[in-house]
């Protein structure tokens, strides 16, 4: 029987291949949109995972852990449907390592993609929304002023 260490070292190699092939998250890296950490952050995940799936358990909870980490540490957004694809996989991966189905595990990681040529990738970027100012806004700041005139 395999150690639980050495099962866990290889879905460690799972999630590092598949966070390594993911788009979203080499852009990120190359454009160091989570600041000048971003290469660390990004290995924090990766050693997370491993424990945040077994604890989560779902695809669908570790899809909104995957969501808030994209967003609050690495500043992007995901708008196709990457994310429940990914936390499907990592899932996926912890079911067969829990039921030691490590050949398995092994063949999936041999089959991931290396990821995209991000050479070959566009890039689209949104400017945030700006808060449209009412003229309510306008108006109350204008009474104000009145007031303050008559005191």
């Amino acid at each position: 029987m395999v150690s639980s260490v050495a099962s866990m070292q290889l879905y460690t190699t799972y999630v590092t291949k598949i966070i390594h092939a993911w788009t979203d998250v080499r852009i990120c890296l190359d454009q160091s949109s989570g600041g000048p950490n971003t290469g660390q952050k990004v290995d924090s995940l990766i050693r997370e995972l491993p424990i945040v799936v077994r604890r989560l358990k779902y695809a669908d909870e570790v899809a909104d852990f995957l969501e808030d980490f994209m967003y609050d540490e690495l500043n992007a957004i995901c708008d196709d449907d990457i994310i429940p694809q990914v936390s499907k996989m990592l899932v996926d991966g912890m079911r067969l390592v829990s039921e030691n189905k490590l050949d398995e595990l092994q063949t999936r990681i041999d089959k991931l993609p290396t990821g995209c040529d991000l050479s070959q990738c566009k890039a689209v970027v949104t400017a945030p929304e700006e808060i449209e100012e009412s003229g309510s806004d306008n108006e109350t700041s204008g009474d104000d002023d009145a007031e303050m005139d008559t005191h």
